[in-house]
C-alpha cells in the first residue's frame, strides 16, 4: 500500500505521524518535517500489509509537539491473489 499525504508548507511543521490500524495489525511510520522547506507530499510504502479494513491517520506535529492537523481515512485492504498460470 502506497500512504500519500500533502502537506500545505508552515514554518511551524517539525513531524508527520502516520498509522494504518485494524482489529489484526497495525502499521507506523514518522517523518520529520523542515518546516516550509518540507516536500508538499510525503509518502509511505507500506508492504505486506494483511488484507483488512484499517483506518489510516497522519498527524502534523509542531514544535513541542502540539498537533497542527490531521487526516483519516478508512480503507480496505483485500487478499493478495496469486498469479494465474497459462
Amino acid at each position: 500500500m502506497l500512504i500519500q499525504i500533502q502537506i500545505p508548507p508552515h514554518s511551524d511543521n517539525r513531524l508527520l505521524r502516520v498509522s494504518a490500524v485494524s482489529e489484526q495489525f497495525s502499521w507506523h511510520g514518522e517523518q520529520p518535517l523542515h518546516g516550509a522547506e518540507s516536500p508538499q507530499t510525503v509518502m509511505f510504502e507500506v508492504r505486506q500489509l494483511p488484507a483488512g479494513d484499517y483506518c489510516v491517520k497522519g498527524e502534523i506535529l509542531g514544535p513541542g509537539g502540539h498537533m497542527r492537523g490531521m487526516v483519516a481515512k478508512r480503507i480496505t485492504v483485500r487478499p493478495r491473489t496469486p498469479p494465474m498460470m497459462s
